[in-house]
C-alpha cells in the first residue's frame, strides 16, 4: 500500500521534469528539405498532395526537355520513392505546363496539364499507380482538344478512381474564357461531352475555375465572374450532376 502511494507521487513528479528537460523533437526531414528533383533546366509548378500512407505525391514542369511533366512520390521520411529525379508523365513534343494533381482513391495519382502538342493550347490528364507507372495512353490522355486555347486546369478525384477536371476556354471576342468540364473514369475515358460540359458560357468572360466533388460523382465548381464588368469582377459557383448537367441556375449562382 505504501509503496503504490509512493509511486503515485513521484509519477506526476517525473512527468514535469520529461515535458521540461526532455530534449526537443527533431525533424527527420533534412534540414533544408528533402529533394525532388535536381535535374538541369530547372523545374516549375510543384504541386503537392498526400499518398494516404504518411507520404506524398509531387508534380511539377520539367525543364529538362523543352518543359515536360514529371512525377515523384516521397515517403514519410522524405526519401524519394521512385526514379532519380522524377518518373516521366509527358515527354511530348511541344511544351507541357501548369500541372495539377489528385488522387486516384487506388494508391497512385491523376494529373491534368496544359499541353501544347497540337494548334492549340489543350487539356490532358495521365494517371499513375503506386510505383509512378502510368497506366493510361503514352503522354496522356486528351480531356479537351477543341479549337483555341484551354489553361488553368484543376482536377479533384470523383471517389471510384476517375477524376473531375474544369478549366477555362478562351474563345475569340471573350475576355479570359468561358468555364468547362469533364468527368474520366478510372481508364481515362471521358464521361461527359466531348471536349467537356459547359458550366458557364456567358460572353462577359470568367477566369481561375476551383471545384470540389460534391461526393456523388458530381462537383462544385467557382470562379472569377466579370458578368458585372471587369471592374467589379464577383465569384460564382456551379454544381453539376454526375452526367455533367447543371444543377443550380444556369450559368452559376453568386
Amino acid at each position: 500500500m505504501k509503496r503504490s502511494l509512493a509511486l503515485a507521487a513521484v509519477i506526476p513528479i517525473l512527468a514535469f521534469f520529461f515535458l521540461c528537460f526532455a530534449p526537443p523533437l527533431r525533424a527527420q526531414w533534412p534540414e533544408d528539405g528533402a529533394a525532388v528533383c535536381t535535374g538541369s533546366m530547372g523545374q516549375y509548378d510543384p504541386q503537392i498532395i498526400p499518398d494516404g500512407v504518411g507520404g506524398s505525391f509531387v508534380t511539377w514542369d520539367d525543364g529538362r526537355n523543352s518543359h515536360d511533366i514529371y512525377a515523384q512520390r516521397l515517403d514519410s521520411h522524405g526519401n524519394a520513392l521512385w526514379a532519380v529525379n522524377g518518373v516521366v508523365v509527358c515527354t511530348g513534343s511541344q511544351y507541357s505546363g501548369a500541372p495539377f494533381i489528385a488522387p486516384d482513391d487506388a494508391g497512385g495519382a491523376i494529373i491534368v496539364w496544359v499541353d501544347w502538342r497540337g494548334a492549340d493550347a489543350d487539356i490532358y490528364a495521365q494517371r499513375i499507380d503506386g510505383d509512378g507507372n502510368s497506366l493510361w495512353t503514352l503522354d496522356g490522355e486528351a480531356v479537351c482538344t477543341t479549337a483555341e486555347n484551354q489553361h488553368t486546369a484543376r482536377i479533384v478525384a470523383d471517389g471510384s478512381g476517375g477524376a473531375l477536371i474544369s478549366w477555362s476556354h478562351v474563345r475569340a471576342g471573350v475576355p479570359d474564357g468561358n468555364v468547362y468540364a469533364q468527368r474520366l473514369d478510372a481508364n481515362g475515358s471521358p464521361l461527359w461531352d466531348l471536349n467537356g460540359a459547359a458550366v458557364c458560357t456567358l460572353s462577359t468572360g470568367q477566369w481561375g475555375p476551383a471545384l470540389v466533388g460534391d461526393g456523388v460523382g458530381g462537383a462544385i465548381i467557382s470562379w472569377s465572374d466579370y458578368r458585372n464588368g471587369l471592374a467589379n469582377t464577383d465569384v460564382y459557383a456551379q454544381r453539376i450532376y454526375q452526367d455533367g448537367s447543371p444543377m443550380w441556375d444556369i450559368d452559376g449562382v453568386p
